[in-house]
């Protein structure tokens, strides 16, 4: 199915390069999605117990792409819902470092700053000294001599502007052995990346679905090592704990929280559109391995790449570049308004941080990738 635009609501003539904002669903997710909707319209006909196995087998599908086991996983709404539980359980020494990368999401950004803060820790920005090796500066801030040992990093395996690679399984163990955890944001790389926790051994990973997954909003997944589930969740409601009908009993010390990470699920997670189409979507992609779908968008980065070189653009260099996230550089950085003039001739993109870029998904072909090259080309030159 990799490269099967039918799938789709893609027009002929539609290039569509911007995944990493945000993926467009299939046709099977969209319906799932009505069908999810159509049933509140008669709600006592809907088996609110096959909702639940719904949700259930949904956590196991997330689990999968990531190695983990259904109980390590928790079901939440969205990727600063698994940050902000993170740091609401985790309590560092003061005086400590936190970590992250130079111009990082908001998303974990703002989180760790305001972590940091509210424990006397000290949050430190790494940014490469030349070029895109992120994995050799945040080594070098973790082993600087005299430097405070590290408590807490907020990781990505990629830059979400620029794609560069950061090797992660050199950089935990590192962090692990200064007594430090690390949460890895996996948005820009669950589904279309292979991952494994049992390699990696991250203390979190979290991930949504709306972007390389090809699934809704309003649905992520936590994935919470064994030695953090014990964590007091967010939310206080009837799905964070277990008993015969949890719902109709008062005195809380009467209801054991749920084992495992589903104690950390976020209320209400049957949304009647959420769970279906999150499920719809993770059955779709979970038609190929996540190796396959690098392997083919790679192919097309790579197209595109070469492209560039005629048109005197810089890439992230080959051996940094991730395979489906490609950023390009100009002479000076890209304006806002490109994006438009590139829509204009039906490509689509983005521009983050003054660069260009270009992110292919399973359903682009390698015409997507001339197309992409004859508009740049064109707008270039203007």
């Amino acid at each position: 199915m990799i490269g099967i635009k039918e799938a789709f609501a893609l027009p002929e003539g539609v290039c569509y390069l911007n995944a990493a904002a945000i993926g467009p669903i299939p046709d099977v997710v969209q319906q799932a999605g009505i069908a999810g909707i159509s049933s509140k319209r008669q709600p006592w006909i809907r088996d609110r117990a096959a909702a639940r196995q719904m949700t259930d087998e949904l956590r196991g599908l997330a689990a999968g792409l990531i190695g983990a086991r259904s109980s390590d996983v928790a079901v939440i709404t969205a990727v600063s819902y698994g940050i902000a539980t993170v740091c609401a359980g985790h309590r560092p020494p003061p005086g400590s470092r936190f970590l992250v990368l130079a111009g990082e999401h908001t998303s974990l950004s703002l989180g760790l700053a305001r972590h940091a803060e509210v424990h006397g820790c000290t949050l430190e920005i790494v940014e490469p000294t030349h070029g895109d090796d992120w994995t050799a500066a945040l080594t070098a801030a973790l082993l600087r001599p005299g430097a405070a040992p590290v408590s807490f990093a907020g990781l990505t395996p990629l830059h979400w502007t620029s794609g560069a690679v950061v090797d992660l399984s050199r950089i935990i163990p590192i962090i692990h052995a200064q007594g430090g955890v690390v949460l890895v944001d996996a948005t820009q790389a669950a589904g279309i990346m292979p991952i494994d926790v049992t390699k990696l051994q991250p203390d979190w990973l979290v991930f949504p679905t709306y972007k390389w997954l090809l699934g809704p909003f309003h649905l992520a997944f936590l994935y919470v090592a064994p030695q953090h589930q014990e964590i007091q969740p967010l939310e206080q409601h009837v799905g964070t704990r277990q008993g015969p009908n949890p719902a109709l009993v008062q005195d809380s010390s009467q209801l054991a929280f749920a084992s495992g990470a589903t104690r950390l699920d976020s209320g209400e997670p049957d949304t009647f559109a959420a769970i279906p189409m999150g499920l719809a979507a993770l059955t779709f992609m979970t038609g190929w391995s996540a190796e396959a779908a690098s392997a083919h968008v790679s192919s097309l980065t790579k197209i595109i790449a070469e492209g560039l070189k005629s048109l005197s653009l810089c890439t992230v260099e080959d051996r940094f570049r991730s395979p489906h996230i490609l950023a390009v550089r100009g002479q000076s950085p890209f304006p806002e308004s490109m994006v438009a003039r590139l829509a204009a001739r039906n490509v689509h993109i983005s521009v983050r941080h003054g660069l260009i870029r270009i992110s292919p998904h399973v359903y682009n072909l390698d015409a997507d990738a001339a197309q992409c090259l004859t508009a740049l080309s064109y707008e270039l030159s203007r």
